[in-house]
């Protein structure tokens, strides 16, 4: 039987970088892909990287260690550096005040006090960026456009700052994405970040279940593993609105059709691009009468302060939701979010 990973490997290259095509890749798993770049492999695998593997292999030999002379380095000309961050979420405060729903659901409130710290800041601002175009491919999707990085996203990628519905859409793309960054990095839960970047309308938001969020106990199947729904709702402007409700409507929607849905389609995106151990990892969620698992349903509210009463807020009533027993309930408010919206967007797009 012939052993394909001596199979000779034929280069393709993205930019500066150069990756190797492989029938089955040791190092990182079955991606099917050596990634020269640890950016690269990490804007892909849609991690984040701390640290380079402690014994990166040689790329002069195969990974059986036999010699690979086929096999080259392109050196890197760009600088390299994980498009994700978590470095914004210091900015993130329980304040340890709760609210209390009609039917007796206790209300988390955390408050998002942004700081002066411009690297802080352009952290943020490229984590975001990379949630609607990738670094690594934005030159080559401009490509044929006439237009600079900045014109691009602004025009093709980012919902408009003025024409309705952009600046909703904006408003409730920032919400989603700071609630998976609070599962992410405060809750602990893998949170797969594709949702922004095919959008065929960018003034239009994207269907399906916000944000989803897994968490594993060890390697092997098991009853503890979690799965987290989150919807979030938005209002960063303007007179108090009972966002948590429809936060709490929509999530109940997500319980029966909605969450399938995402799942498939989640799953169905990580096999086209060659994830196939990320695209297990959903499907050990797609069937919960046969693998059981633990699911918990939650309702997000993004509010500006002026957006904020705790009146209006206490009439919230989650009686109907079918996951009642399993449902988290937060609010996050801060002051002037939709200039700091505006701002994320811009700082995004300058600094491509």
């Amino acid at each position: 039987m012939r052993d394909d990973r001596r199979l000779a490997a034929r280069p393709t290259y993205r930019g500066d970088e150069v990756q190797v095509s492989l029938p089955h890749n040791k190092l990182y798993g079955n991606d099917r892909k050596l990634y020269y770049s640890e950016r690269e492999r990490a804007v892909y695998q849609g991690m984040e990287l701390t640290e380079p593997p402690s014994n990166p292999p040689s790329f002069a030999t195969g990974l059986d260690g036999e010699p690979a002379p086929h096999r080259r380095v392109v050196p890197h000309k760009r600088k390299l550096y994980m498009p994700w961050t978590s470095e914004h979420i210091r900015w993130l405060f329980d304040t340890g005040e709760q609210l209390t729903t009609t039917d007796g659901k206790s209300v988390d409130i955390w408050e998002l006090k942004v700081k002066k710290d411009d690297a802080v800041f352009s952290s943020w601002a490229r984590h975001f960026r990379n949630h609607y175009c990738l670094d690594c491919e934005i030159d080559e999707l401009r490509d044929g456009t006439g237009l600079c990085r900045s014109d691009y996203l602004c025009e093709h990628a980012f919902p408009d700052k003025s024409q309705p519905p952009g600046p909703s859409i904006r408003a409730g793309d920032f919400a989603e994405i700071l609630v998976a960054d609070f599962l992410e990095y405060v809750m602990s839960y893998w949170v797969p970040r594709f949702r922004y970047d095919e959008k065929a309308v960018r003034n239009e938001s994207t269907k399906g279940t916000d944000i989803l969020g897994f968490k594993f106990v060890s390697n092997e199947e098991s009853l503890e593993d979690t799965l987290s729904v989150f919807e979030a709702k938005a209002k960063l402007t303007g007179k108090p609105l009972n966002r948590l409700q429809d936060a709490i409507d929509d999530s109940a929607k997500d319980f029966f059709v909605r969450k399938a849905e995402t799942l498939n389609a989640l799953k169905r995106r990580y096999i086209r691009a060659g994830k196939r151990s990320n695209a297990l990892k959903i499907q050990r969620f797609q069937n919960k009468a046969d693998h059981p698992y633990n699911e918990i349903s939650g309702a997000a509210a993004i509010l500006s302060k002026t957006a904020f009463s705790p009146q209006v807020l206490a009439t919230t009533d989650s009686t109907i939701h079918p996951n009642n027993g399993n449902l988290k309930l937060i609010i996050i408010k801060g002051h002037n979010l939709m200039k700091l919206v505006h701002e994320l967007f811009r700082r995004a797009a300058d600094e491509a």
